[in-house]
């Protein structure tokens, strides 16, 4: 199904001769509800939680849910138990999968040893723009799935476009104005269509502990910010090329465009820090794969390069950025240390 704010992206793209594709979707029983981004509430998502967990538990495992882990203990270079709020599970090989962000605070929360200081470095993540376009007909955007239309245009240039509509509330606080003004402005609800532009970073940040919860350092590099731009400017040609009459760029102090010989002056405005509303998701790159441990945290099995029975299965393995979505890798990578980690055992 392809809605309306998908079509203006494949509208626009067609009329400027940019290459467009149809998304492949991992779901079953659609109901088309468009919540996917809020969380499926008809568990259509072909997800982890939805066929990995059931297979495992099949498979003899226990599942402790809403049990927060609050530490690995090590002792002779293993890991030996694992400490949570409410119990302490003694394990012969620990398994962490907490994710980029969670992982590397575990581990250091763990004490776990890091001679080199690699744990948490090599933040990769998607840093991403909205761009709205205030189009002559109904939108509707929140009707129907969310993104089934991709722009594959400028992937050589690093940036990958998608459709990026908003529920009311995170529109809210996009759109320019205060009180009157920003009123109008939410009025434009209906014919909003809005874009993404995704890239693929050059940043590597750091991810360290703060009372125990993860603290993001990241600052975009100069290329990140020369591709944000390019991504910028071809959403905002796309949306003028589909029928918007105004198009908003994400500026703090945001900027409406009116004509699209606009666009082209991307370039002089000011992309620094606290300038643009920056999104980012898909962090990975934190615990990453290699042969040698003054770069890398685990070995290509997926094993801790200081704690022999300690391995980890997640985004934070990935030795580079992806620069598209990162499931089918991540779901990859995971069933790879998995078969590692069952061969150790015997099983």
């Amino acid at each position: 199904m392809v809605n309306a704010n998908n079509q203006v992206l494949r509208d626009g793209a067609a009329r400027l001769g940019y290459a467009t594709a149809l998304l492949s979707h991992n779901r079953r029983d659609c109901l088309k509800s468009g919540f996917c981004t809020l969380g499926c509430s008809f568990d259509a998502k072909e997800n982890a939680l939805k066929v990995m967990v059931p297979r495992a538990v099949r498979a003899g495992a226990t599942v402790l849910a809403d049990c927060r882990v609050d530490g690995v203990e090590v002792a002779g270079g293993r890991a030996v138990r694992v400490r949570a709020r409410d119990v302490v599970v003694e394990a012969e090989i620990v398994c962490v999968a907490a994710g980029a962000l969670d992982t590397p605070v575990l581990l250091r929360k763990s004490g776990l040893p890091d001679p080199h200081g690699v744990t948490g470095r090599h933040l990769h993540l998607h840093p991403g723009v909205a761009v709205a376009g205030v189009m002559e007909r109904v939108i509707q955007g929140w009707i129907g799935i969310p993104q089934s239309i991709e722009c594959t245009q400028f992937q050589r240039e690093g940036v990958w476009i998608v459709p990026a509509f908003a529920h009311p509330i995170a529109s809210a606080t996009m759109l320019p104005g205060f009180g009157d003004e920003h009123a109008r402005w939410m009025a434009l609800y209906p014919r909003l269509a809005v874009l993404t532009p995704m890239i693929h970073d050059q940043a590597e940040g750091v991810v360290t502990a703060e009372d125990g919860r993860p603290r993001i350092h990241y600052t975009p590099t100069d290329t990140d910010r020369r591709t944000l731009a390019l991504g910028i400017r071809e959403c905002a040609r796309i949306l003028f090329a589909a029928g918007a009459r105004q198009v908003i760029l994400p500026f703090n102090e945001p900027v409406i465009l009116d004509e699209p010989r606009a666009a082209e002056a991307i370039d002089e405005h000011d992309l620094g820090p606290r300038r643009l509303m920056l999104t980012a998701v898909h962090p990975m790159g934190t615990a990453r794969m290699g042969g040698d441990p003054r770069s890398s945290v685990v070995d290509a099995r997926g094993r801790h390069h200081t704690i022999d029975n300690l391995y980890i299965a997640d985004a934070s393995l990935f030795p580079s950025a992806l620069g598209g979505p990162p499931q089918l890798t991540v779901y990859a990578l995971a069933m790879h240390v998995a078969r590692s980690i069952a061969a150790r055992l015997g099983a």
